[in-house]
């Protein structure tokens, strides 16, 4: 039997702290010294008014089965929502998308594995990208794969002028944004890249050195970012 996972869509209530619960804080102290103001936070600060202080999660919607029909049976999945509330949920052991609707109807599959248009050999990572597409990494083909949102193959993107692309992300402009490795001759580096697929060009955002092979899954560093409208 395979195994599954459950997607778990959660909606985040809070509430708030009422007045009496305010008394076991510690109050900030401000102090002037040599002109300068010094706040000290205490170690029970008091959150400032309108500040949700307690967090409470709901289950809102799940999608999964132990048993049972396989269009809702997962191994190891990512997944993505489009402005619709469909879900896309990229299997990357099995090699395919299920599409589900809001409310979690399993709507169609897309994809297999192969190396024709269409199909994946190591598909990492999946984007509704903002030209309401279907964006897919290949990793290993070193090729993003595009689709439209019912599922109909549009076209592939090489990534082969990146020796590496990890977690790669199309912009407003339809360029790929991404952390990239890159070779050189005192040794590799970690960029934050902005890739123009139309013009096969990119824009260094910024970039690390790498540390040596006796310290990398150490001390490795990497890029934390999100691609915003702007």
């Amino acid at each position: 039997m395979k195994k599954f996972i459950l997607i778990i869509l959660l909606v985040f209530l809070t509430d708030f702290l009422a007045f009496n619960e305010l008394i076991y804080c510690d109050k900030v102290k401000i102090k002037s010294e040599n002109g300068v103001t010094v706040i000290y936070n205490p170690k029970n600060p008091a959150p400032p008014p309108g500040i949700p202080t307690k967090l409470k999660l709901e289950e809102e919607l799940t999608i999964g089965e132990k048993e049972g029909k396989k269009e809702y049976m997962f191994t190891n999945i990512i997944f993505d929502v489009n402005c619709d509330g469909n879900i896309y949920v990229l299997d990357t052991r099995e090699l395919h998308i299920k599409i589900f609707n809001k409310n979690g109807k399993f709507i169609r599959m897309i994809g297999s594995s192969g190396q024709g248009p269409g199909e994946f050999s190591s598909a990492r990572f999946i984007q509704i990208t903002p030209q309401k597409e279907i964006m897919v990494h290949d990793l290993y083909a070193r090729r993003l794969i595009f689709f439209s949102l019912d599922g109909k193959y549009l076209r592939q993107i090489p990534l082969t002028k990146i020796f590496m692309i990890l977690l790669p992300k199309v912009n407003q402009k339809g360029n790929i944004i991404g952390n990239a490795i890159i070779r050189r001759e005192k040794g590799p580096e970690l960029a934050l890249i902005n890739f123009d697929p139309q013009k096969a060009k990119n824009i260094y955002i910024d970039k690390i050195k790498l540390p040596s092979s006796k310290y990398q899954g150490i001390f490795t560093p990497t890029f934390q970012w999100e691609v915003t409208k702007k």
